[in-house]
This record gives C-alpha cells, structure tokens and sequence, in this order.
C-alpha cells in the first residue's frame, strides 16, 4: 500500500472525505510524455468522481453533473517519499528527487495502486456488494 501525504488545505480536503462509493472503473494507460497514468471514474451516493494518479501526485474531481468532471479538479495528496524531500526546503535536493521519482519509482508505484490506496486516503468506504470494473481497452 503506498503512503501518501495530503496536500490539499485543510478544509478542501475535509470536504472531500467520508463518501460511499457507488460505482468504480479504473483505466491504466502509458502516455509516452506523462508516463505511467492510473485513473478511476465513477460515482458516490450524490455526485461523480473522477480520480488521477501521475507522477506521485493524486488528483480527484467531483461534480454533481458527470459533464462538469475536470472544471475543478484539486491536487489531493503526494505519495510520502517525494513529499519529505520536498519539505526540507533545498531546491537542488527536491529537483534532484522529483526527477529520480520520475524517471524510475513513480512507474513502479503505478503499477501497485490501487482504489483500496484511494480509499484510505480520502477516508471513502464500498456500497455493500460495489466490485472495480477494469477498462480492458486501456491497459
């Protein structure tokens, strides 16, 4: 399980925490300039999700209209190891990690995410009976 630190302000993310999911898909791609992107879409008891993981970082979106999903989207939590270099403060060291993250670690971690990561880190819970459905086009 990865282990993130939240980066959002407090009250963004406070705002975002304690939903039920509904429904979940998750979509793994390559994109030759981003690397290795994970994403799920789906929805909670009120509004629609849509969630990202690139480069360290977890992106999340939620709308009450599935069309409005990206108008807002909030730069969540950053997995732990980049996130301790990067609180110390010394440019040369955060630049040195972020492009050692890249350019090896960030596509190991991800192939091991998963929706229980996200789960955990936006305190979310599974409807009883909920499976992931996995887009089979995008892997």
């Amino acid at each position: 399980m990865l282990k993130f630190n939240v980066i959002a302000q407090p009250l963004i993310a406070a705002a975002i925490q304690n939903r039920v999911v509904e429904h979940v898909t998750e979509y793994r791609i390559t994109n030759p300039i981003a690397g290795k992107v994970v994403m799920w879409r789906g929805a909670t008891e009120l509004e629609y999700f849509s969630i990202a993981f690139l480069r360290g970082i977890l992106t999340i979106s939620l709308s009450e209209r599935e069309i409005l999903l990206g108008e807002k989207t909030i730069n969540y939590a950053m997995v732990s190891s980049l996130m301790e270099v990067i609180e110390r403060g010394d440019t040369i060291s955060t630049i040195e990690a972020t492009y050692n993250y890249n350019a090896k670690q960030s596509f190991k971690d991800a192939e091991v995410i998963s929706f229980t990561d996200v789960l955990v880190i936006f305190g979310w819970n599974y409807k009883q009976g909920v499976k992931i459905d996995y887009d089979m086009l995008m892997n």
